[in-house]
């Protein structure tokens, strides 16, 4: 595996309604959602962290990307570590 796979809580905003409404009806208190997200860790940078929930090992694509910011990250766990024979050729995604 040339990835490791993560668990990220993070929160997100939440919107309040779709379509025009008065001030006056408007809720007192914004919503955060907290969210959990599992993927393979594809890129960090000091601004963000993209994970992907799926990896063709074979042609080496990713699809279902997501980029968090790492501002709204409230946690993370390594679920599993990659190999260490892709971590010992010193790949670095974030080139």
């Amino acid at each position: 595996m040339e990835y490791d796979i993560i668990l990220i809580e993070w929160a997100d905003a939440v919107g309040v309604n779709d379509v025009w409404f008065p001030l006056s009806e408007m809720q007192d208190e914004a919503k955060v959602s907290k969210i959990y997200s599992i993927g393979f860790l594809t890129k960090e940078t000091k601004t963000l962290v993209q994970i992907s929930p799926h990896y063709d090992t074979a042609a080496k694509n990713v699809v279902g990307c997501i980029a968090i910011p790492v501002s709204q990250i409230r946690s993370r766990k390594v679920l599993l570590r990659k190999s260490s024979k892709h971590s010992k050729k010193g790949k670095s995604d974030d080139s």
